[in-house]
């Protein structure tokens, strides 16, 4: 065959390909029920370089008040002083969005349900519950938070909100000026332009469909993790704020697409792993997958997507952990608050 007939074929076969690429994304764009999917998604949209920036260390951070409920220190509740105020304790919460409270809003998160119970109980001593969650964050993110600012906040106790995605190579898209940036937990990949593809529906689409797919392989192990940087970062983390004299209570979040009696092998491999590296540490956790077993997981997916949203807990959810959390703080009396005083009925 010549070689003008293969180049012939080859530009054939590569505008074929472009006008379907377009066909593809005017039809993701203008067709209703994909753009109605599009928008109820929450890996890509929210994304948005006015909500976050690039950091060093940690990759990306909230902006300080780039909305009414993000507070002066770019957390989700009200505005706080760096310094901890004379009398206080304070609990700072770590994670993801789970943390964050993707689903329901700024006063039903389980931060703000566990300041409430604490004041609530303990009224002769201020407590402040301070909710640093971050979307797409892994443990070695939250563990370069920590040693950035967190342990500046000066915590008497350290909540950890443990995600099974945790250890999974999930990219999160957002801008960066004019480009489009994809950011890996445990890498970054890079920008990428032209301008057009922030604007890709049929991107969108993509990252939303295949987020979370594909947990495991023959093996039931997370597919394309390196368990000693995913599991280390745990261990660094608990022992870093060991040193600072600082307790963690680490509470892992199941998976909510599956009732927990069906719950995927390689999902549960997670939970089985994280208590091991927390038990050769001593550290204290409560595993959701089966302190919510009578509840069931139909009963606490949040209602932010169709059909229920299989990582992030609704309302209930985040009121049972809060009070979880609370029992467990109080056992362990870590903020030496005294015994709790029930209200007094009016």
């Amino acid at each position: 065959m010549a070689f003008g007939t293969i180049l012939a074929r080859a530009g054939l076969v590569a505008g074929a390909t472009f006008v379907s690429l377009l066909a593809c994304e005017a039809l993701t764009r203008y067709t209703p029920l994909v753009r109605t999917a599009i928008a109820r998604s929450n890996a890509v949209p929210w994304m948005t370089q006015d909500f976050y920036r690039l950091v060093d260390g940690v990759g990306y951070e909230i902006v300080p008040n780039a909305t009414p409920e993000i507070s002066n220190l770019g957390m989700r509740g009200p505005n706080r002083t760096l310094a901890k105020p004379a009398g206080a304790k304070r609990v700072l919460v770590v994670g993801d969005s789970v943390a964050y409270g993707i689903g329901v809003g700024a006063e039903q998160t389980f931060s703000a349900v566990l300041e409430k119970i604490l004041t609530t109980y303990h009224p002769d001593v201020p407590v402040e519950v301070l909710n640093s969650g971050v979307a797409g964050y892994n443990t070695a993110q939250e563990l370069a938070f920590l040693e950035r600012r967190g342990f500046d906040l000066e915590p008497d106790a350290i909540v950890l909100a443990y995600c099974p995605n945790d250890v999974l190579v999930t990219p999160i898209v957002f801008k960066d000026g004019d480009r489009m940036r994809f950011f890996c937990p445990d890498r970054e990949i890079g920008g990428f332009d032209p301008l057009w593809l922030e604007r890709s529906s049929l991107l969108r689409l993509f990252v939303a469909a295949t987020a979370g797919k594909g947990l495991g392989d023959e093996t039931g192990r997370p597919q394309g993790v390196d368990h000693d940087s995913a599991y280390g970062a745990l261990r660094d983390l608990v022992r870093a704020a060991r040193d600072r004299g600082v307790p963690v209570l680490t509470v892992v979040f199941p998976l909510l697409a599956w009732e927990f009696d069906a719950y995927d092998a390689s999902a549960r491999q997670i939970h089985d792993d994280v208590a091991t590296v927390l038990a050769a540490e001593g550290a204290p956790r409560i595993d959701l997958l089966t302190e919510w077993r009578e509840i069931g997981a139909k009963n606490l997916r949040s209602l932010e997507l169709r059909g229920g949203d299989p990582l992030h807990p609704n309302a209930r959810g985040h009121e049972d952990v809060a009070r979880r959390i609370y029992t467990r703080l109080v056992e362990a009396d870590w903020l030496k608050l005294g015994p709790p005083r029930p209200p007094r009925r009016p």
